[in-house]
């Protein structure tokens, strides 16, 4: 999981050609959501992927390209289903959605977007 993670985006902003203005959005997790028993992989993986666009930020930006980290609560989807369900209050698929859009396209772009 965590080398999933960190190629799909180390090889992303390698070989993708973007525009200057262009935006590329990752998702990460708060870590108090992950931090539980059977997710330690998961943890592990958002947490390098933090790390890792902390220092491609720095690196396409010189070329006008902006990386956007989206930092969600629970999403009621079936990654909770070894947990035995998404935990009480967790956001509709549809309106994570909405706010992920709505923070995304926001002008200027966040770097960290906590929905």
């Amino acid at each position: 999981m965590l080398a999933a993670h960190l190629l799909t985006a180390h090889h992303a902003l390698k070989y993708a050609r973007f525009r200057p203005g262009a935006r590329a959005v990752f998702f990460g997790a708060y870590p108090q959501y992950v931090q539980v028993p059977g997710f330690a992989a998961y943890a592990a993986a958002k947490g390098a992927l933090e790390a890792y666009l902390g220092a491609a930020r720095r690196e396409l930006r010189r070329e006008g390209v902006e990386l956007v980290l989206v930092r969600l609560p629970a999403v009621a989807t079936g990654l909770w289903a070894p947990l035995g369900g998404p935990p009480k209050g967790a956001l509709a698929p549809e309106e994570a959605a909405r706010r992920v859009l709505s923070g995304v396209l926001a002008e200027p772009p966040p770097e960290t977007l906590e929905v």
